[in-house]
């Protein structure tokens, strides 16, 4: 079941060794099923809905070690129950907590464990609103993380700072993603960092706003 836009390929052996080790026991069957078509990325359907609350989910992380904000980085964050790992983000700023071991979902709220879901697929059912669409190119591209392909879009003769059909760029969304190496190769290849400190405050990602101040890709206020 594809749920999420722009996921990446699904994660390598090692990558889910590497979570395993982490939690303390294998991954859910049904997560690990889970990760082959939603390895990260935006829901389609951004609201979260059952009997007791609503959920603005903005992202889940991929487990993958090439993007900084990633499940197992978000994990090592936080001082969790054992088997767990963080999976998402939430309007809020609140974490979406994976139980490992039995694929509960559990919402982390002011250092509180809530019971959500039975698994992610039950969680995935119960979001609702209107679905969004896979985006344009300019997305696209920047959404997966490949630096030679964003090279050789830059060598073809394309605009570094072209916008999606929304109005972002290619360093604002790859910002707003997390993934600092595609960051860097924007600022290599001369991308305006106009707008980028605006678009991390709009989705609460202060953690990377600090680390790009502290990288000094972005000046501090």
């Amino acid at each position: 079941m594809k749920v999420l836009n722009f996921s990446r390929k699904p994660p390598s052996l090692e990558a889910v060794q590497e979570l395993e080790a982490h939690v303390g026991c294998a991954l859910d069957p049904s997560f690990l099923d889970w990760l082959q078509q939603n390895n990260g990325g935006s829901p389609k359907r951004r609201m979260y809905e059952d009997s007791d609350r609503e959920l603005y989910v903005q992202v889940f992380f991929p487990l993958a070690s090439e993007v900084r904000n990633n499940i197992l980085s978000e994990s090592r964050l936080f001082d969790l129950p054992r088997f767990h790992a963080i999976i998402a983000i939430v309007g809020s700023g609140d974490r979406l907590v994976l139980d490992a071991d039995g694929g509960d979902i559990h919402l982390m709220e002011e250092g509180r464990i809530i019971y959500l879901a039975a698994d992610i697929v039950q969680f995935a059912e119960r979001l609702v609103g209107d679905e969004e669409p896979d985006g344009d190119a300019i997305v696209q591209l920047a959404k997966s993380g490949d630096i030679e392909r964003l090279r050789r879009f830059v060598a073809d003769g394309n605009n570094i700072d072209e916008r999606s059909g929304t109005g972002s760029t290619i360093v604002q969304m790859a910002a707003q993603g997390g993934d600092l190496p595609m960051v860097k190769a924007c600022v290599e290849l001369g991308a305006s960092l106009d707008g980028v400190r605006e678009k991390l405050r709009k989705v609460a990602r202060f953690d990377f706003l600090k680390l790009l101040e502290e990288l000094n890709i972005l000046q501090k206020p």
